[in-house]
């Protein structure tokens, strides 16, 4: 018996599949390209109806119901009517249906989660935030030059106005609904909604005033935004209009954030060149202190001791 290994037996595929997809190649090489994908989804699904399917046999083939040809270089639009009309079935209907309600209810949970998340974020990290952003304030003569930013872009909002006036009046706590309404009453969505609306709405800076029990606030507009507003509506008295009032708020907060942000920066580098300096000043001074600790331990405490 020959001791020679079969090469051939160990093969996936055997000769005579070889052949026929050689064959099948050339015959397919002299047909014009939509002929040849009609073909070829042809025998693909007649390959997908009469094999079973097994792991190793499962084949994916991407079905296209649209695709484009190019005639004299001109990009055309080519539906497949024929392919859509033989999947248009009650069960491909079915799935397609549940499965466009589950994508839309997974993106809306992930865009809630992430509203949560950043929203938690920001308040959790808001000491670590106002830190880098602390020169911005110096820049800007402001407390908070993020709250005169949103302060001037809802300045026209009497309904947050009115919303920041209740809150005032409940002591800054943006859940008072909470008090009057039965929370099994309210959503979460809704108590999120209102919960995030309140917070935006005690973000304006306002001057309020409490008289028997009436609490009314105004707007501040003493602030570095509203002087820059008032500048480029001066020069340029057309942005003053109901239809020019977008774009002066669109060019005031670009003006303003790009000052703030660039002043920023500018003052981080020399805060960290000031340090940087020091401690290399600190670093050369190293060897003095040493021997300085020496000294005292010998001549003093050693002596105390």
């Amino acid at each position: 018996m020959d001791g020679t290994p079969d090469i051939f037996a160990t093969l996936d595929t055997s000769l005579l599949e070889i052949f026929q997809r050689g064959q099948l190649v050339d015959h397919l090489r002299n047909l014009p390209p939509e002929e040849q994908a009609r073909r070829l989804q042809e025998l693909s699904r007649a390959l997908r109806d009469n094999q079973p399917h097994t792991f190793d046999s499962i084949t994916t083939t991407e079905v296209k119901y649209f695709y484009f040809i190019w005639l004299w270089k001109i990009p055309l639009l080519v539906v497949n009517f024929t392919q859509i009309w033989r999947d248009m079935t009650v069960a491909n209907v079915l799935d397609f249906t549940f499965d466009t309600i589950t994508k839309v209810i997974m993106f809306t949970l992930r865009v809630v989660r992430f509203t949560v998340f950043m929203v938690t974020s920001f308040i959790y990290f808001h000491r670590i935030i106002r830190i880098f952003f602390v020169f911005c304030d110096v820049m800007t003569f402001s407390n908070h030059f993020m709250r005169d930013a949103f302060t001037y872009i809802f300045q026209n909002s009497l309904e947050m106005l009115k919303r920041h006036e209740i809150i005032m009046k409940n002591d800054g706590n943006v859940l008072y609904f909470l008090q009057y309404t039965n929370s099994t009453e309210m959503s979460s969505f809704n108590v999120l909604h209102a919960a995030i609306y309140n917070t935006l709405s005690a973000t304006l800076v306002t001057t309020c005033m409490n008289k028997d029990g009436k609490v009314s606030c105004r707007l501040d507009t003493d602030s570095l935004i509203f002087k820059l507003s008032d500048v480029i509506t001066t020069h340029y008295p057309s942005l003053n209009s109901s239809t020019g009032s977008i774009l002066l708020k669109i060019l005031t907060i670009l003006l303003y954030m790009t000052y703030a942000i660039i002043g920023d920066i500018i003052c981080i580098n020399i805060w960290f060149f000031c340090m940087y300096n020091f401690l290399d000043r600190a670093v050369k001074y190293k060897q003095m202190f040493i021997n300085l600790r020496g000294i005292i331990w010998k001549s003093l405490v050693r002596y105390l001791i």
